[in-house]
């Protein structure tokens, strides 16, 4: 969180702005994870070596 303070006080942004920051890198991480788990899940049907 400090590097986002040092952000902030850099660029003069508003909270609204960092906020939206914020809630775009969260996505981010998460579709992240989603599409990692999906890759995981789906592994074994299509794993050839797993036969």
């Amino acid at each position: 969180l400090k590097r986002f303070k040092a952000m902030l006080l850099q660029k003069n942004e508003t909270v609204e702005a960092m906020q939206g920051y914020l809630m775009q890198s969260i996505k981010a991480e998460l579709e992240e994870i989603h599409a990692l788990n999906m890759r995981r899940q789906n592994m074994p049907k299509y794993n050839i070596f797993n036969e």
